[in-house]
């Protein structure tokens, strides 16, 4: 009810963590600041090649860039189904840009043959793809008591006091 006048649309949905897709996945969210969400909705029929597909991605990415870390979320309820979240969490900005940069890395790790596998298996599986970037916000969020005692100058600021007003506002306004 609080948010009610934030909001202009909701939806809603049930996932499963998918281990066997996720890489080096981080749980400890409370330091982060950012979160990368890519959404992918796989094509009826076509579950085989995505899972060849993920498995491929992560392999490369496992020998190439051994910070990358990922987790996969399948979901089960209040879709169309073969829908996957992978959740990317970043403590800067700057993390997003180096993930972004390590695509030469990530394609000799891939190999050329492997790189044209993985155009291939995604033009088969995959029907649509969106990423996204979003900011954590204290103001709007609703965290557990551990990540307010991790980081209470992030997650529970205190109040600035208000700025004085300048003397020279203060003669004008008095008559």
């Amino acid at each position: 009810m609080a948010d009610g006048e934030l909001l202009d649309s909701m939806d809603q949905g049930v996932f499963v963590f998918r281990d066997e897709m996720s890489l080096r996945p981080k749980a400890d969210l409370a330091p982060m600041r950012y979160l990368e969400i890519s959404a992918f909705h796989v094509r009826p029929g076509h579950g085989r090649e995505w899972r060849e597909l993920v498995k491929m991605v992560k392999a490369a990415y496992e020998k190439a860039l051994p910070e990358a870390h990922w987790g996969v979320f399948e979901q089960m309820y209040g879709g169309d189904g073969g829908t996957y979240l992978v959740l990317t969490a970043r403590k800067t900005l700057a993390e997003v840009d180096r993930a972004s940069q390590n695509h030469e890395q990530f394609a000799v790790a891939m190999g050329e043959d492997g790189m044209k596998k993985l155009d291939e298996l995604f033009a088969a599986s995959v029907e649509s793809s969106q990423h996204q970037v979003f900011a954590f916000n204290p103001r709007m969020s609703y965290v557990a008591d551990e990540w307010i005692k991790a980081d209470p100058d992030f997650w529970k600021p205190k109040a600035a006091a208000p700025a004085a007003k300048p003397a020279a506002e203060d003669k004008k306004a008095k008559p």
